[in-house]
């Protein structure tokens, strides 16, 4: 993950896309969502000594910060799904002119798992697999 001026990291991604709903993208396409896992030494890069005293983090050794890991997400990613090798999703995308890449929305429709024999996406608010075009007619992303 690369570390930008705050405490939160973001993770970049290589993806195939199978269709372009609205948009377009390359057949292999790069793209960056907020949040991974990072060690504490890269975290404490991040922070001011005030927040490295709050965390503890003055406490620790070198060695220790640099082989302890720490999972990091916006409260607006809780919800919303890990990405993991082999899996179909449904990605919702800006440019980021910050890391000069595509960036996954950080909402909890940003990235939703997809089942291509059933058309369905797995709502990430409740778990639900719904109909992909409903679903995009229900955000006035297709009309109907």
């Amino acid at each position: 993950p690369k570390l930008n001026k705050t405490t939160l990291p973001v993770t970049k991604y290589q993806a195939k896309a199978l269709k372009n709903i609205k948009g377009n993208v390359n057949n292999t396409f790069d793209f960056i969502k907020s949040g991974g896992v990072i060690s504490l030494a890269d975290f404490e890069k991040t922070l001011t000594n005030q927040q490295i005293k709050n965390y503890g983090l003055d406490k620790k050794s070198e060695e220790e910060k640099k082989s302890t890991y720490i999972e990091i997400y916006t409260s607006l990613d809780l919800s919303s799904t890990k990405v993991e090798i082999g899996k179909t999703y449904l990605i919702f995308m800006i440019y980021n002119e910050i890391y000069d890449d595509l960036s996954a929305i950080s909402l909890d429709y940003g990235i939703m798992e997809y089942n291509e024999k059933s058309n369905k996406v797995k709502d990430n608010s409740n778990n639900i697999w719904i109909d992909l075009n409903e679903f995009l007619k229900s955000k006035n992303i297709v009309k109907n």
